[in-house]
């Protein structure tokens, strides 16, 4: 599953408890973010780009935990070309 960058200080305590590294230019990167706009930003261009080199792979489905804040992951879908279907649509009915 994909899980974008939310909180970039979250997750590399988070990885430190798993005893997982976090890639050094992923630490320059949001370092350099001088706001929350551009490190929401940062965070839709990484995981954009992971969800491409997965999809160029052969993997054809993307599962993301959004964990119950799905603005980032509207973000990445749409920059990945993924138009959120109308509700009504989207339940069964018609459009």
């Amino acid at each position: 599953g994909i899980l974008p960058v939310e909180n970039f200080g979250r997750m590399t305590n988070f990885a430190a408890r798993c005893h997982a590294k976090v890639p050094e230019w992923m630490h320059k990167a949001f370092a350099r973010a001088d706001s929350p706009e551009t490190a929401h930003l940062l965070a839709v261009a990484i995981a954009s780009d992971q969800c491409d080199a997965l999809r160029a792979e052969g993997v054809e489905h993307l599962h993301f935990y959004t964990l119950n804040n799905p603005d980032l992951t509207y973000d990445v879908c749409r920059a990945l070309g993924y138009a959120a279907a109308p509700l009504a649509m989207a339940e069964g009915g018609a459009a």
